[in-house]
């Protein structure tokens, strides 16, 4: 397959984004992928997870913010300079630690900073309709602080509309 970038070179690496539920990908050469969205990065066959988000983490660190170094967990001791060493953290406590770098590490490596998952399909649908009604939820409050009170309307609507479809709870 050849580089969908330059159109020259043979395409070995496949970049997959995933942004509001829209998935694209792209198959490029290794010096395409090393300039794609300024992530530059080593001898991208011989990476592993951990490396490739700690180049990424790298690519977009501001040195302007020296107080990150600073920051330490309080239960395990790791610094964000031994994170950033190691691409591993210490304990459960470094996520609050570390939240702010994780969030801005993580959305560059998956468009999001939060895992949405799978759905087993024979207990889908019951998780999947409490999912859009919190999701409908959350709308309603934004329409409601806008005053837009026509749309909230037919949001409520749709609340209550997937709340009958739900099984009763005994």
């Amino acid at each position: 397959m050849i580089c969908e970038k330059c159109n020259l070179n043979q395409a070995r690496i496949n970049i997959v984004k995933i942004i509001n539920g829209k998935k694209t990908s792209m198959n490029l050469c290794e010096q395409c992928a090393q300039l794609y969205e300024n992530i530059l990065i080593d001898n991208i066959g011989n990476k592993n997870v951990d490396d490739f988000i700690m180049s990424i983490y790298e690519a977009i660190y501001d040195p302007a913010h020296d107080y990150e170094h600073t920051l330490q967990c309080n239960v395990c001791g790791l610094t964000l300079e031994g994170f950033k060493n190691t691409g591993r953290l210490g304990c459960d406590s470094c996520y609050h630690t570390f939240r702010t770098q994780l969030d801005v590490v993580l959305e560059k490596v998956q468009g999001k900073n939060i895992h949405i998952g799978k759905i087993p399909k024979r207990t889908g649908g019951v998780i999947e309709i409490k999912k859009q009604i919190l999701n409908l939820k959350k709308e309603l409050n934004e329409k409601v602080e806008k005053e837009e009170f026509e749309e909230a309307a037919t949001i409520r609507d749709e609340i209550k509309r997937l709340e009958r479809t739900l099984p009763e709870v005994k």
